[in-house]
């Protein structure tokens, strides 16, 4: 089929696209709809996934142009609406000159699908009805109602204006009119055929209602017709307000019928916006003054912090002043619905205003510019106004005065100079107050576009921003009021954490004006060689800047855009310059033209939330010293007073280039040991690692981004043992504590057997019992117990003993982690260099270190949520783009710096790197599968599996031409063993064949490749959920500098805002439910089982998602568990069921549920940003 549609889609490009472009064009629709059935009205989006290259090309009529040929070959008048072939090929100039005949037998030979489209669109149109019906119960479809991208809804009409489709006379009359049967059909769905008439009918009809409900037609702008029986179902769901600005403005409907203006005379339709706001005005003043006993005439009153020296004057018995704040309550039974939120004073105030003659110029330039984007603001409904649009000079819409002026150049100058906003005397300060309340107004509103309008009001964040300011507050100062006001709100709907973002992010763009070029070249530790080209090479600078793109800030919502302020972005540096900085750093993009196609095709997966790297290589990828690697493995520890401090000093230096650290502490002598050089004893575990605690805190990351982070392993048969376990506790002798640290257990399968069986355990120092770290398995288990027939225990205690002390220190510190010896070494893709002896910071990383090397892993996380396309995961894709991570991880370890030769060499030599995931929560709910769900399992399995055989298959072809990794000899995958084979699993997808034989041939450029991070601080930065864990709340806190904000679940705040659920009491509802909806009535019972939260669902449950995914896991994965109140026995079902299904980590940190304070949800732990990819 593709070549059919290759060979005439050629033939019917007006613009003579190549067969090349409009192959691939086809080949993208088959991927996102799995279809070539495509739509007369369909174009390319101007949006990703779609290739940028292809956006805007018109697919739909070349599909529909080929349907009119084949058509005409056949003799079918009526579907080729008697176009001549010459027609067609005076259209379409590049047409092969081929006659009726030939072009008939060429097309139908090749197979082209050429079924009637019109019998297709009616069959999609159907389906796409019944589907709302059956969630909505009738067919009184919204205005503007867009189809959404998920099931049951025809895949290929996502996005599409089902309204305007279905109630289209056009589609009436070419698929409905002469079909009774479909009649029929339709008519049983409920389809509201009053739709079908003209438009300015229903408008007619809609304000007749309006009329007959309130009595009056001054419509408000932003009045929607609302779904009730007192209005024509025909007419529901109408913008109304918005109908009737169209009309007074561009005179739509009307324009050339005087017989429908003149039958809106009759009904006493107001042409003008003026009157028609002054009405409005004049009716709500008259309803205040009745409630408040007095004449409220047009006089308002404002507030001031200081006191006038003025005596005011007396005013007329029986005023009542309106107060400029004042706005019609909404919901209030004593006003009119259609004057709800309608904002009396301030409209009071302006119109007094407008009818007081002012002698000051600038007064009356400011009056003429207020009138000019009130009018504006009623005729498009928003204050975005275009740079060039000047007022028309013959249009009765707008006020006379205002008619040529300049809008777009004066709107632009408010906001680049502040005019009419500063205010040069005391006395003029109040008006310059208000003049920035309407800058305030105009550009808050302009950054709302896209926005939930029903949910998001900018006006009520301006006011609540201006009521913290005084008025001598710096334009700056009050930016970032409105942007922490709008940040407050967002526990009201997400979009106010959106509007935040952008309020910041305008803010920095215009204190940083200048391009991509420009601010780095302002930066210090700007990379030499970058400095040089975007200085001297002037074709790559041009290259630079007409490449980048703001597509990544676009979607940041306020806690990311805090995040990168915070710790990643170079001062001055906005948030897609830091993505460019990091793509050509990474790919050292200025050196070739090949590394700058690499390094833009990272731009623009970064961009696009594709994946994203690790906080190490954001933070220094481009920069004099590029840090780039994440995690870094100490093996082991000279048991001597040079070794240990060898062993701290590399650790502060892997601290200052902002790595996390994994410490074997194994092999250091147990208190009491005899020291031979000096003939006394050794201090043990405790006292040194207090050492390593003090320099944690004092070697931060980066310069002050991050403090440091050490964690140290310790094995259970170690004699300090039940010391170390103690250290991070909260109680009890400051000096046997070291809590800046972290605690983790090397755990053997022996000692697991052992409390299984409830037996003794012997607990060992490893200067009389050596060789212990450096074996596993049944090697361990021989050498272990001979030593306990020797007599060479410290000391021998219940297993359970010791069981117990784990368990405590878990439950009140949430550590120590769990990772068991024997299965991280005996599924090791690097079991033939010896025992590994240690993880990293986050339990992720299982590399050999020793002595001579330390272990590093450079990391990046792909953003799952951005492969959800029409309902389905694009497993495709994801291959896709894991080939391009694998890639740039590859080529991090060649261009980074490091902090040591042993972590050089080690990299240099094994190429180990790490590919992880984040948003798997969000590609759930996005899918509509809950957690638990079989369903959500076997896609969790599909996507690992996807990503380990991409990760794998650029790992192998990176080997074939550049060779495999130095210490690929001898291991499992140069033995045919690869990670499933090691699990003992049977693998699924068509590749693996023939991978198996390329890596025979060729082997693999990487020694190890998949390890699922934490991503604690890249998910916030992207808004998704960390990793692969379930949300832990659908109402959670988020902190930064300015304060805590409270956040609701994005995804349940719009299915319950599709439903009208979502409100104030909803939230106080979640609040009171610590996040959970499980005990909310007003929750729909199929949203329940989606929105469970981590505390709710089964820890099973997590520990068998695990499991599934781990035959593809080459490192391990960073698995938490989520126990509310965990006491002795639920924590041993979970380890011990972690333990037999055979993972590598058991337990990263144990998450508990504090006993108060509703709105902190979790005992949240330190977060570790360097793995966080």
């Amino acid at each position: 089929m593709f070549v059919v549609m290759w060979s005439v889609a050629f033939a019917l490009r007006s613009d003579g696209t190549s067969l090349d472009k409009m192959h691939w064009a086809l080949r993208e629709y088959d991927k996102h709809f799995a279809s070539l059935q495509v739509s007369a009205e369909f174009s390319v989006p101007f949006a990703a996934p779609w290739p940028k290259a292809l956006w805007g090309m018109e697919l739909g009529r070349a599909v529909e142009a080929a349907r009119q040929l084949e058509a005409i070959a056949r003799g079918d008048e009526r579907r080729a609406e008697k176009r001549s072939l010459r027609d067609i090929e005076r259209r379409h100039p590049a047409l092969p000159r081929l006659s009726k005949t030939q072009w008939g037998r060429r097309l139908t030979t090749l197979g082209f699908d050429w079924g009637d489209e019109r019998e297709h669109r009616y069959l999609l149109l159907v389906a796409a009805l019944q589907a709302y019906r059956k969630e909505y119960g009738d067919l009184v479809l919204p205005r503007n109602y867009r189809v959404p991208a998920r099931p049951p809804y025809p895949r290929e009409l996502y996005d599409v204006n089902l309204d305007r489709a279905a109630y289209c006379l056009k589609f009436y009359r070419e698929c409905i009119a002469g079909y009774p049967a479909r009649q029929t059909q339709l008519r049983s769905l409920g389809f509201v055929w009053e739709r079908l008439q003209p438009e300015f009918n229903l408008i007619v009809e809609a304000l007749v209602a309006f009329e007959r409900r309130y009595g009056h037609l001054n419509v408000p702008v932003d009045f929607w017709v609302p779904k009730s029986s007192d209005w024509p179902e025909c007419t529901q769901g109408m913008p109304l307000g918005r109908r009737c600005c169209q009309i007074r403005s561009r005179m739509d409907f009307v324009a050339i019928d005087a017989h429908k203006s003149n039958q809106l005379d009759a009904m006493g339709f107001q042409w003008s916006i003026r009157q028609h706001t002054r009405a409005l005005v004049d009716e709500a003043a008259a309803i205040y003054h009745h409630h408040h006993n007095g004449a409220a005439a047009l006089t308002t009153t404002t507030t001031t912090r200081k006191k006038k020296k003025k005596k005011k004057k007396k005013e007329k018995k029986g005023d009542a002043k309106i107060p400029v704040r004042f706005v019609v309550p909404t919901g209030d039974p004593a006003w009119p619905e259609h004057l709800w939120g309608f904002p009396l004073g301030r409209k009071a105030y302006d119109t007094k205003r407008a009818t007081t003659t002012s002698t000051n110029a600038r007064e009356q330039k400011f009056a003429q510019l207020v009138a000019a984007l009130e009018t504006y603001k009623l005729l498009y409904n928003e204050t975005a106004v275009p740079q060039k649009f000047v007022v028309p000079k013959d249009d009765e819409a707008w006020p006379s005065e205002t008619r040529g002026l300049r809008l777009g150049h004066r709107v632009a100058e408010i906001r680049s100079k502040g005019y009419y906003v500063t205010a040069k005397s005391p006395k003029n300060k109040q008006a310059a107050l208000r003049r920035r309340r309407l800058l305030l107004d105009l550009g808050v509103q302009e950054l709302c576009h896209g926005l939930d309008g029903r949910f998001v009001d900018a006006r009520e964040v301006v006011d609540k921003a201006l009521a913290g300011v005084s008025e001598e507050g710096s334009s700056e100062e009050v930016e970032t009021l409105v942007a922490e006001s709008a940040a407050y709100m967002a526990s009201r709907h997400p979009d106010y954490s959106k509007l935040a973002a952008r309020v910041e992010l305008d803010k920095l763009r215009r204190r940083q004006p200048g391009g991509f070029a420009e601010t780095m070249l302002k930066i210090d530790v700007l990379d030499p060689g970058l400095r040089k080209a975007l200085s001297e090479d002037a074709e790559f600078r041009e290259k630079v800047e007409s490449a980048v793109h703001y597509a990544f800030e676009e979607g940041l919502d306020y806690f990311g855009f805090k995040t990168l302020e915070k710790s990643y972005t170079l001062p001055g540096e906005r948030p897609s310059y830091m993505v460019m900085r990091v793509a050509l750093g990474i790919h050292r993009g200025w050196e070739s033209e090949g590394a700058w196609e690499k390094a833009l095709e990272t731009f623009e997966l970064m961009s696009h939330r594709y994946f994203i790297h690790a906080s190490p290589a954001l933070f220094h990828a481009g920069t004099i010293k590029p840090h780039l690697a994440s995690c870094f493995l100490v093996g082991s520890i000279e048991d001597s007073i040079e070794g240990i401090y060898e062993a701290l000093a590399k650790c502060a230096l892997i601290s200052k280039a902002a790595g996390g650290i994994g410490l074997a502490a194994s092999d250091v002598r147990a208190v009491g040991s005899r020291v031979r050089g000096t003939g006394g004893q050794a201090s043990g575990l405790v006292p040194m690692l207090r050492v390593f605690d003090a320099t944690a805190r004092y070697v931060d990351q980066g310069g002050g981004k991050r403090p440091g982070a050490i964690a140290v392993y310790v094995e259970p048969w170690h004699a300090d043992c039940f010391d170390v376990l103690e250290l991070k506790k909260n109680h009890g002798k400051e000096e046997r504590r070291a809590r800046d640290l972290f605690y983790a257990l090397w755990i053997p399968d022996l000692f697991m057997r052992r409390v299984e069986r409830d037996a003794n355990w012997s607990l060992m120092s490893p200067d009389e019992c050596p060789g212990l770290a450096d074996v596993h398995s049944a090697e361990f288990e021989e050498l272990y117990e001979r030593y306990e027939r020797e007599g060479r225990a410290r000391k021998v205690v219940p297993a359970r003993k010791l069981w117990r002390a784990i368990l405590d220190a878990q439950i009140e510190t949430g550590t120590p982690y769990m990772l068991y010896k024997d299965s991280c070494n005996r599924k090791s893709p690097q079991q033939h260099l010896g025992t590994i002896k240690c993880s990293n910071l986050c339990a992720e990383i299982v590399e050999f270190s020793n002595a001579t090397e330390t272990a590093v892993c450079n990391l990046a996380s792909l953003v799952l949520p951005s492969f959800v396309r029409n309902g389905e995961f694009d497993l495709e894709e994801l291959k896709r783009v894991t080939k391009v991570v694998a890639a740039n991880l590859d080529a991090t370890i060649d261009v980074a710096a490091y902090p040591s030769e042993e972590a050089r060499r080690s990299n240099l030599r094994h190429r180990p790197i790490g590919i992880g995931v984040q948003g798997l929560a969000d590609v759930f709910l996005k899918l509509r599968l809950p957690f638990d769900s079989p369903a959500a399992a076997d896609l969790d399995r599909r996507i690992f599996e996807t990503i380990y055989v991409a990760a794998l298959e650029t790992s192998c072809d990176l080997a074939k031409h550049h060779g495999p990794h130095e210490t690929y000899e001898g291991s499992p995958a140069s033995q045919g063993k690869l990670q499933p084979d090691l699990w003992g699993v049977e693998t699924e997808r068509p590749e693996w064949p023939r991978l198996r034989r390329d890596i025979e041939r060729y082997g693999l450029r990487n020694a190890l490749l998949v390890a699922p991070m934490p991503t604690a601080s890249t998910a916030q930065i992207v808004g998704v959920n960390e990793c692969f864990e379930p949300y832990t709340s659908n109402l959670y806190a988020r902190r930064v500098k300015a304060g805590e904000f409270v956040v609701a679940n994005k995804y349940l705040v719009n299915d319950l805002a599709a439903r009208g659920l979502w409100d104030a009491k909803m939230r106080d509802d979640l609040v009171h439910n610590e996040g959970s909806v499980a005990n909310i009535p007003r929750v729909p019972d199929d949203l329940k089982p989606l929105y469970k939260t981590a505390w709710e669902l089964r820890q099973k449950t997590l520990l068998d998602l695990a499991t599934n995914r781990a035959p593809y896991v080459d490192q391990s994965q960073s698995l938490n568990a989520f126990i509310p109140h965990p006491d002795y026995d639920k924590l041993s079902t979970f380890h011990f069921h972690g333990w037999r299904a055979g993972l590598k980590t058991g337990m990263y940190y144990l998450r508990t549920k504090p006993a108060a304070n509703p709105l902190r949800f979790t005992l949240e732990p330190p977060v570790c940003l360097a793995c966080s990819g």
